[in-house]
C-alpha cells in the first residue's frame, strides 16, 4: 500500500472509511485479475525464489520443495485460490487416472450435495451452482464434451418461430411452383441431387467421434471468470453447510465472540474470501475420503517448511499437493 493511500485512509471517518476500505479492495482486485492468470500453465518452482531474498527463511524451504516439485501451477491471488486449485486438482485427477470406484463416489455425492443445499439455501439459487458442477463432472464420467441443447431451455419459443418460418417457406414454395411450371426436368434433379448431398452431410456428422473432454478442455473450464467462479461459489455453500451442520465441532476452534454463523457469513459465503485451516478441513472432508491432499507450507520452524494433510486420517497417499505461503495457495507438479 502507498504512502498516499495509507493517508487517504486515516483522513476518513465512519461511513467514508468504510466506503474507502471498499473502493481499496476492489483497485487491489482489478491490479491482481490484470497481472494473475486464473490458472497458470505449468512453471519452474525454483523461478519463485526471485521473491525472496537469499537471507529469508522461505528461501531454503523453497529451494527443497522444488527439488521434489520442479513445476508449479500459480492460481490467481483472489482470496478464492485455495478453492480453485482443489476443485481443478480434484477433476484433473479424476481425468487423468479414470479410477472408476472415485468417479461413482463423487457422482452419489453430488446428488447427495444438491439435497443438502437446498435445504439449506433457497434451491432457484442453488441449480446454477450446482449445474456447473454437475456438468464438468458429467462430462468427465462420459470421456467427452457434452453440448447443452439449447431447445431444452427456449421454453418452446423456437418452436413457434419454426411454425412461422415453415409456413412462410411453404408459402414462397406454392407460389414458386406456379411461377415454374415450364420446370425442367434437369432442375428437379439439381434439387434431388442437393438433398441427398445434404442428407450425406447430416449422416456424416452424427457418425462423427464426440469430442474427448481432455485436462485442456478443464483448464478452458477454470480459466473462464464465470463458470469457474460458480465452480468456487458452489465450494463455499458446500463449506458453510458442512460447518453449520458440525458446529459442536468447528465452533470450539473459533476464538473470541466468533460464532459458526458469524464465520460462515463473513469468510466463508462472501467470495475473495481467504480459506483457513478450518474452512479446508471441512470441505475436504465432503469430498475426500480414501484419499488425502497434501499441503506444503513455508510457515513453521522446519528447514524444509510442513507438511499438512487433509483429511488427516486418509492412509493412502496424497491425491495431489498444494503449495501455501501465507494467505495464499498454488498447484505443485512433479
Amino acid at each position: 500500500m502507498t504512502e498516499e493511500n495509507n493517508t487517504n485512509i486515516q483522513n476518513l471517518e465512519g461511513g467514508d472509511l468504510y466506503f474507502g476500505t471498499l473502493r481499496q479492495q476492489e483497485e487491489i482486485l482489478a491490479q491482481i485479475e490484470k497481472t494473475q492468470p486464473l490458472l497458470s500453465d505449468p512453471i519452474e518452482t525454483i523461478t519463485l525464489l526471485n521473491q525472496y531474498s537469499k537471507e529469508h527463511k522461505f528461501y531454503k524451504r523453497l529451494q527443497v520443495i522444488s527439488k521434489n516439485f520442479p513445476l508449479i501451477r500459480t492460481v490467481r491471488g483472489d482470496g478464492n485460490c485455495f478453492y480453485r486449485s482443489f476443485f481443478y486438482k480434484l477433476f484433473e485427477y479424476l481425468i487423468e487416472t479414470r479410477n472408476e470406484s472415485e468417479i461413482n463416489r463423487v457422482g452419489e455425492l453430488l446428488i447427495k450435495l444438491r439435497k443438502e443445499l437446498n435445504s439449506f439455501f433457497d434451491p432457484f439459487t442453488m441449480q446454477m451452482f450446482c449445474d456447473e458442477v454437475q456438468s464438468v463432472f458429467d462430462q468427465i464420467k462420459v470421456g467427452f464434451v457434452i453440448t447443452p441443447d439449447p431447445e431444452e431451455f427456449d421454453w418452446g419459443f423456437s418452436q413457434n418461430k419454426n411454425e412461422k418460418e415453415n409456413e412462410k417457406e411453404i408459402n414462397e414454395k406454392e407460389n414458386e411452383i406456379k411461377k415454374e411450371k415450364e420446370q425442367t426436368n434437369e432442375k428437379e434433379n439439381q434439387i434431388e441431387k442437393k438433398k441427398k448431398k445434404k442428407k450425406k452431410e447430416k449422416e456424416k456428422e452424427k457418425e462423427q467421434e464426440p469430442e474427448p473432454f481432455t485436462k485442456e478442455k478443464l483448464i478452458e473450464i477454470f480459466r473462464d471468470k464465470f463458470r469457474s467462479s460458480s465452480i468456487i461459489a458452489y465450494g463455499r455453500f458446500v463449506t458453510a453447510i458442512t460447518l453449520q451442520k458440525n458446529a459442536g465441532l468447528y465452533g470450539s476452534f473459533l476464538t473470541g465472540f466468533t460464532t459458526i454463523d458469524s464465520e460462515v457469513k463473513s469468510n466463508v459465503l462472501p467470495m475473495n474470501k481467504e480459506s483457513d485451516t478450518l474452512h479446508i478441513h471441512a470441505l475436504t472432508s465432503v469430498f475426500l475420503e480414501n484419499y488425502p491432499i497434501c499441503i506444503k507450507s513455508l510457515d513453521g520452524n522446519s528447514e524444509t517448511g510442513t507438511d499438512v494433510q487433509f483429511p488427516s486420517e486418509a492412509k493412502e497417499d496424497p491425491l495431489f499437493y498444494l503449495f501455501y505461503r501465507p494467505g495464499h495457495y498454488d498447484i505443485l507438479l512433479k
